[in-house]
């Protein structure tokens, strides 16, 4: 809702309202302290990460600049979660804390960068309260994982800051241009080096230089395309190599698995949907499962919607350009996750939102604004509807924040919400077994297999368990489902191989490890479970084979020492035995059994030393 239309009179009003939104933002998201870790990714970016706990140290920067964990690269975003180690240790309240302050910071600078562009105080203001107090704004804030969110968009913000200074000195000819020019572009890379999914900025430039910038029409179109081609460049380049990082991490979900057709329908759903998020933002959900294929009837609703909102935007661009910028942002932004190239399950996720949303919110103050010029008392209107809007926001903001205070009530509630939730249901598992409630785990793995019986992933947890209670038969059963539902999964083929050899039966054992390995040859815990059937039939060699190669593709492994230390101690090869058993301690100190097989090879080494000459 608009607040007024009146252009700014005072300049020192806008840092105070800048300060009294940074205050209502940080009031409102304060409940994120007491929240703890998720088991949705911060299990990798904070609370089991060796390198986040070790804190800021020239190795664990180089780490940062150089790993693709999470089949992503952002070394910015985890320079961030390292400054944090080093602050907070694994503390999640210091976390937290950060995401707050940037999202906080985020909401404030939006402000200031809309009045400085429009001039209008009042709805900029409006626009930066809804962007900063909207429910969907939680899964950004409370999810630490997310910080790359807060993190790209305070770049992203100031990014286009530069960028408008850039675009004012140069109608004044003022000779810093070069300066703020840099700045923007020198920006823009941390945004990226944050999150990718800021490489829509050149885009949004050209939109910004329309309107409120006006430069179209007072700049050569040539010179404002030419203007672009550095942050396109960059854009690409690191589209490119986010592609291949995600692609590599098996994150990109096959061509053959879900084709273009239902990628293309997904996507024109999701921008329907999203829109729903935003105008009516309830039932939210930790993850959005992808349906596979939208009924067609769905799919046309959702298009024929779009296309008649870009109908009326075209119709009225000129005399309203802030309709036209507002929602090709909001359509523009979302291109790199709106599904195209389909990354992770979901059909859709609540943080996609965080820069799209801006686009909306502008389109409907400017809009509303317009709407309402001729109204009697319309700024007594405008406070009130904007108000209680913000109210509302603030009451579902604090009620979301709450559904993220631990693993446990984050799926309960996306199962309250989809019961159909096969995703869902798997991490409510892992996080029943966390807690030790194994028998509503189980059947909590169970369900979500019910609901979906293709994830290779989830039927390893059900068997897993199930060899833990000795029920072998149930879980041989479950590793054969899986393998004969998903043939090319090596994981599964590997603990159908860990079960067969749990109940004797070796032959079998070996051919499901050796085809693990043709799958995925670089597996060491195939090469390492072969060892042991190799072992156990006495294939000496084989086994020690096997060891060795496990070693040399999992170096770190103390239990891969351990293995190749038993293989040539039986061979009688003291010290290479000796050797292993100590590289094994030194990995993992409590390693127990290691420590037993050192003293033992050490004891039996000297019995088997000749007796010194009299």
């Amino acid at each position: 809702m608009a607040v007024g239309c009146q252009k700014t009179t005072s300049a020192e009003r806008g840092p105070l309202l800048a300060i009294l939104l940074f205050c209502l933002v940080l009031g409102t998201f304060l409940p994120c302290l007491r929240n703890g870790f998720v088991n949705l990714d911060d299990t990798t970016y904070a609370w089991q990460n060796p390198r986040v706990k070790q804190g800021l140290t020239w190795e664990s920067l180089k780490w940062a600049w150089t790993n693709t964990e999470s089949a992503n690269w952002h070394p910015v975003t985890w320079m961030s979660h390292l400054l944090d180690g080093q602050l907070f240790g694994l503390d999640p309240t210091g976390h937290h804390a950060t995401s707050v302050l940037l999202h906080a910071l985020n909401t404030a600078l939006l402000f200031l960068l809309l009045q400085r562009m429009t001039g209008a105080r009042w709805r900029s203001f409006a626009v930066a309260a809804l962007f900063g107090l909207h429910p969907l704004r939680v899964e950004s804030v409370a999810w630490i994982s997310e910080r790359k969110d807060v993190l790209s968009a305070f770049f992203w913000i100031l990014a286009i800051w530069a960028y408008v200074r850039y675009a004012d000195n140069f109608k004044s000819q003022i000779s810093n241009l070069k300066f703020f020019y840099a700045l923007s572009l020198g920006l823009f890379v941390l945004g990226l080096l944050s999150k990718s999914m800021v490489v829509t900025l050149p885009f949004a430039l050209l939109l910004l230089d329309y309107w409120p910038l006006r430069r179209w029409g007072q700049t050569p179109a040539r010179r404002l395309l030419l203007e672009k081609v550095p942050f396109l460049i960059l854009a690409a380049a690191d589209s490119m190599v986010t592609f291949v990082v995600q692609q590599q991490g098996g994150s990109v979900t096959p061509a053959d698995t879900l084709g273009l057709s239902a990628r293309l329908a997904n996507a024109v759903v999701s921008y329907a949907r999203y829109l729903g998020k935003i105008a009516w933002p309830v039932d939210l959900c930790a993850v959005y499962q992808h349906p596979g294929h939208w009924p067609a009837g769905t799919v046309a609703g959702a298009g024929i919607l779009l296309g008649v909102v870009t109908a009326l935007v075209l119709w009225r661009w000129r005399d309203m350009p802030w309709l036209g910028v507002g929602w090709f942002w909001y359509l523009g932004t979302l291109v790199p996750v709106i599904g195209l190239v389909q990354v992770g399950r979901q059909a859709m996720a609540d943080r996609y939102t965080y820069i799209p949303s801006i686009g909306l919110f502008v389109a409907v103050v400017w809009g509303a604004a317009r709407l309402t010029e001729r109204w009697r008392n319309r700024e007594s209107i405008a406070w009130a509807a904007t108000g209680a809007a913000m109210m509302a926001c603030i009451a579902l903001t604090v009620r979301q924040i709450g559904y993220w205070k631990d693993s446990r009530a984050l799926f309960g509630r996306a199962l309250d919400v989809t019961p159909n939730n096969w995703i869902a249901a798997a991490y409510l598992a892992d996080a029943l077994q966390f807690e030790g409630e194994s028998d509503k785990a189980l059947a909590m793995y169970e369900r979500s297999l019910q609901i979906n019986p293709q994830p290779g992933d989830v039927r390893c947890k059900l068997a897993k368990m199930l060899l833990e209670r000795r029920r072998f038969d149930e879980a041989l059963a479950q590793y054969q489902i899986g393998v004969s539902l998903q043939p090319g999964d090596a994981n599964l083929r590997l603990g159908l191989g860990a079960a067969l050899q749990d109940v004797g039966r070796l032959d079998e054992a070996i051919e499901q490890c050796n085809q693990a390995l043709r799958l995925k040859p670089d597996e060491a815990d195939a090469d390492s479970n072969l060892g042991n059937c190799y072992g156990l039939k006495g294939r000496l060699d084989d086994a020690i084979r096997c060891f060795e190669q496990a070693v040399r593709l999992k170096p770190k492994s103390a239990r891969n020492h351990r293995d190749l230390g038993v293989g040539l101690a039986r061979e009688g090869r003291w010290d290479e035995a000796i050797g292993q058993f100590q590289q094994a301690v030194q990995l993992d100190p409590a390693d127990a059994q290691a420590r037993a097989y050192l003293a033992g090879a050490t004891r039996d080494k000297a019995k088997a030393a000749p007796p010194a000459p009299h």
